[in-house]
């Protein structure tokens, strides 16, 4: 399974492609919202997106609405990276279809896997790593 991960943060990136490959899934980075959007475009095998909800350029929340209104791209599951679980971001969120959310600091490996994990099964796209 291949994860689009959107984070700015290098650190972040880091510890988040490091913990989902470990898990068994296949990480692809890249820097802000924009940068995701044409990696979506550009890869057909991606079958989640976890993205920061924080960045430059386009941030989660906006980049969350972009792929709800792609035709090609709405169904796909979507998770937030957040230092704050801001109720009217999560909210709006939610709203949108999103499946979850990470909190930052990322201190609990397991929760990661686990969120993403349960994101994948609320749609149908069971993975095993």
């Amino acid at each position: 399974m291949r994860i689009l991960l959107a984070e700015d943060g290098p650190v972040d990136t880091l510890l988040l492609r490091n913990i989902l490959s470990h898990a068994g899934y296949d990480v692809l980075p890249v820097r802000d919202g924009e940068a995701a959007l044409e990696a979506l475009n550009e890869n057909d095998d991606i079958g989640l997106v976890v993205t920061d909800v924080a960045m430059p350029r386009m941030d989660g929340p906006t980049l969350l609405r972009k792929i709800r209104e792609s035709e090609e791209h709405k169904d796909l599951p979507v998770v937030f990276v957040t230092a704050s679980a801001e109720a009217a971001v999560v909210r709006e969120g939610l709203e949108l279809g999103l499946k979850g959310y990470i909190l930052k600091p990322l201190l609990e490996p397991s929760r990661v896997v686990e969120t993403v994990a349960r994101a994948l099964r609320q749609t149908g796209r069971h993975y095993q790593g």
